[in-house]
């Protein structure tokens, strides 16, 4: 979470009985704590990596209740470290990178896996997903520059794209759980999973000057 993430959270939870808010515990330990204390009265619980057993379930949950080859689902519970959004994002990485076959009940190999079939980073696997997006990945691009939540109409005023377009690409985006939408378009609002997604879409923008430019003079 940052600074400006961390302020919102303790204003909603300053104004509401209770709330709820997520930290890395270098980050808590070191700056949040101390300062939130002196906001409202807060109780702190730490969450320990995930077991074994906890990251195969996140991986059997992804994946509809349908095993995976166990070299995959090794790799995967191996690189995750246990981080529960690793798990799941590079369950979604090797189910969209076209190396599987639904055969009913799991998923068999097409072929021999190559050695990078799971990315070693949540960031290189954000990447990969974004990669495969096509020209969908120039809307989460945009929302990128824009930040960590924008809105239909500034997306709709910056890409030249048609209206049902642009609606099927963030759906699109919606569907592989990449952002989450409130409301309707023209008046609705999407956010960015996490913070690393839209780290992700940013660092995959094609360097056009032109685009970011256009970007930041609509924002003004």
């Amino acid at each position: 979470m940052d600074r400006f993430e961390y302020a919102r959270a303790a204003q909603s939870m300053h104004r509401v009985n209770q709330g709820c808010a997520c930290f890395r515990p270098d980050q808590f330990q070191a700056r949040i704590l101390p300062d939130l204390a002196r906001r409202v009265a807060c109780n702190h619980a730490e969450l320990n990596r995930l077991g074994r057993e906890q990251t195969e379930a996140i991986i059997l949950d992804v994946s509809g209740s349908k095993e995976l080859p166990c070299e995959l689902q090794e790799q995967i519970v191996s690189k995750s470290d246990g981080v529960p959004l690793f798990a799941e994002e590079l369950t979604k990485t090797v189910l969209e990178s076209g190396l599987l076959q639904d055969a009913g009940d799991r998923y068999v190999a097409l072929g021999p896996l190559p050695p990078l079939a799971v990315p070693t980073t949540l960031l290189g696997s954000l990447t990969a997903r974004l990669d495969r997006l096509g020209e969908i990945r120039e809307i989460a691009q945009i929302g990128a520059a824009i930040g960590r939540e924008f809105s239909y109409r500034l997306v709709a005023a910056i890409t030249p794209i048609s209206s049902p377009s642009l609606q099927t690409a963030l759906t699109h985006l919606a569907a592989g759980e990449l952002i989450f939408a409130r409301g309707e378009p023209p008046d609705s609002t999407y956010i960015f999973k996490h913070a690393l997604v839209q780290d992700a879409a940013y660092a995959t923008m094609v360097r056009s000057k032109c685009q970011h430019s256009t970007v930041g003079l609509l924002m003004r």
